[in-house]
């Protein structure tokens, strides 16, 4: 297992000159147009999609045929993949939680929103995205990136037409408890994935 995360850790750093560039632009333009809440959702799903994005070169070389030979269950690399899937998504908000203070922010609303969404891009990533991605070949790779974010997508969609103005306070009502409930909803979803995918996928997934 040690060897599989040094492995992914390695994919990263060679090229960390360019993940660094599109972080940084990506960075400079949201706190440019003062939405440095929105750091946290760019820069979680940036860096977790570089580890599901190791899966087509992965196939393309052959090295599932040679992991076999490795004293690592199937089940075991796949647990892997989750496990550094969301390292990185967090690694991505503590990251971008620390920018995010620099700049100003604040423990408010703004922050909570933002930190919720993150939450259900990520875990429906997580849960849909890497199975999908792990089982599916490397043509209809597209599909899992589609499935991943079909989730998170249909979240924003529900959570926004409960968004309305509330006359009392003449404030916009967020509705921050029903995009809390869809964020607790993504979470159960990831912790389901990660206990039977990666047993289905060690018994399927063998050609």
């Amino acid at each position: 297992m040690k060897g599989l995360i040094y492995k992914d850790l390695l994919s990263l750093y060679k090229t960390r000159v360019l993940l660094l560039t599109i972080a940084i632009v990506g960075c400079a333009i949201m706190l440019y147009f003062d939405v440095s809440a929105s750091l946290f959702t760019f820069l979680a799903i940036f860096l977790a999609m570089q580890e599901i994005s190791l899966i087509s070169p992965e196939k393309a070389c052959g090295w599932k045929l040679f992991q076999t030979a490795l004293p690592v269950s199937r089940k075991s690399a796949i647990y892997e993949k989750y496990f550094m899937t969301l390292a990185y998504g967090l690694a991505g908000f503590l990251i971008a939680l620390v920018v995010y203070l620099i700049s100003g922010g604040k423990f408010n609303e703004d922050f909570t929103i933002n930190a919720l969404i993150c939450i259900c891009f990520l875990c429906p990533l997580t849960a849909v995205a890497l199975p999908l991605a792990i089982r599916l070949p490397i043509s209809q790779f597209f599909l899992a990136m589609l499935g991943g974010f079909l989730i998170p997508a249909l979240v924003i969609a529900s959570w926004s037409v409960q968004i309305g103005y509330d006359p009392q306070t003449m404030t916009l009502d967020m509705h921050i408890p029903y995009l809390a409930g869809c964020a607790v909803a993504c979470v159960v979803l990831m912790i389901v994935s990660m206990i039977v995918m990666p047993i289905w996928l060690s018994r399927t997934d063998q050609n």
